[in-house]
């Protein structure tokens, strides 16, 4: 069986972005080079939001990949003009991208009752991640 990170209702996501979000920038108020940790962090809590609207978590991992192209993209820009701070302008771009993906993943009303991914969280706060249970899975291999 492939483990499940489970689901996370939309205020758990914007409570955990909102904090992720104060955190680096507290970070990087008093740190020159701040940590990359909050990019593995904003993967950490978009899986569990992935799964809620029925998603699979790889789709945090694309946006990853996405932003390796955008940054090799410019590359041949950057050595071209002698410019490296292209590379650099075309990583802040894309981060606004990010941060709008983030936001709009939020956005997104999740799955009613139990999806693959586990049972569906209860409305309000709630940092218990909800996964299958196995009276959930029975349920769900009766519905197929």
């Amino acid at each position: 069986m492939i483990y499940h990170y489970g689901r996370i209702n939309r205020p758990t996501y914007f409570l955990c972005f909102a904090i992720l979000i104060a955190s680096y920038a507290l970070v990087a108020a008093f740190v020159d080079k701040p940590p990359r940790i909050g990019e593995v962090l904003a993967i950490i809590i978009a899986i569990p939001r992935l799964h809620d609207i029925g998603k699979s978590g790889w789709w945090a991992a694309a946006v990853i990949l996405l932003e390796l192209v955008v940054v090799f993209a410019a590359m041949p820009f950057a050595l071209a003009a002698h410019q490296t701070g292209i590379i650099l302008i075309a990583g802040g771009l894309f981060a606004f991208v990010a941060l709008g993906l983030m936001i709009l993943l939020g956005c997104i009303k999740g799955q009613e009752g139990v999806n693959k991914y586990g049972e569906a969280p209860p409305p309000g706060l709630s940092f218990k991640t909800y996964r299958m249970t196995k009276s959930a899975a029975e349920a769900q291999a009766d519905a197929f």
